[in-house]
């Protein structure tokens, strides 16, 4: 994506799940935070088979669960099509993954502070996951796809794909991913030209609830 921001456009790749789409009997890995990373290499290292785990080459905060521990503890085990349910909210729910989930939860966390709750759930098999396992988040209630990839041909067509094969009907639903090359510049700075920075999202989130 495009964490390496000062890299310009030739190392912001933001078709990586796009190009392993079209690979056959191949399994696409994009880990939340460095923990997962650790748990999923383990994983893909074992099982047989074709991945691809993509990253980028910087630090990312470490994701915490709504007390405050670790999400990805000592105790977790990575599962391929597992969806992690990192915050619970009745408001909206955000599907993410990769460097963009750390964002996702913060601002999730900031609307908690206005009594605004938001569920964030991380997707780290975008091309294959189980739907029915988060449906009660999906059917009737504002679902947006947050991710530094092409939006469109990222999380949000599997993620649609998955919603009509399961009969689920969200009351709305919008993906917001890029829709250009980005230019060169710091992580933080692209962030807030796209619109995907903390407080863009926060007041993206509360327009979306007091529209719909």
């Amino acid at each position: 994506g495009i964490d390496v921001g000062e890299d310009g456009k030739t190392h912001h790749e933001v078709n990586y799940i796009g190009i392993v789409r079209s690979l056959y009997h191949t399994k696409l890995i994009v880990p939340c935070d460095a923990n997962q990373t650790d748990k999923a290499i383990r994983y893909a290292a074992k099982v047989p088979g074709n991945f691809v785990i993509a990253m980028g080459r910087s630090n990312l905060p470490i994701l915490l669960d709504e007390e405050g521990n670790v999400y990805y503890n000592n105790d977790y085990n990575f599962e391929y099509g597992k969806l992690d349910v990192f915050r619970k909210g009745r408001d909206l729910t955000v599907f993410t993954y990769g460097s963009f989930a750390h964002l996702a939860v913060e601002a999730a966390d900031k609307l908690k502070e206005e009594d605004i709750h938001i569920t964030v759930i991380g997707v780290p098999t975008p091309l294959e996951f189980d739907l029915t396992q988060v449906k009660e988040y999906v059917d009737n209630t504002i679902v947006l796809t947050l991710e530094d990839h092409n939006v469109e041909n990222g999380l949000s067509n599997e993620l649609s794909k998955a919603m009509i094969r399961n009969s689920l009907k969200p009351s709305y639903f919008e993906p917001m991913g890029l829709k250009e090359y980005a230019p060169s510049g710091t992580i933080k700075d692209l962030l807030r030209v796209h619109g995907f920075d903390v407080e863009s999202l926060v007041k993206k989130m509360k327009g979306l609830i007091e529209s719909k």
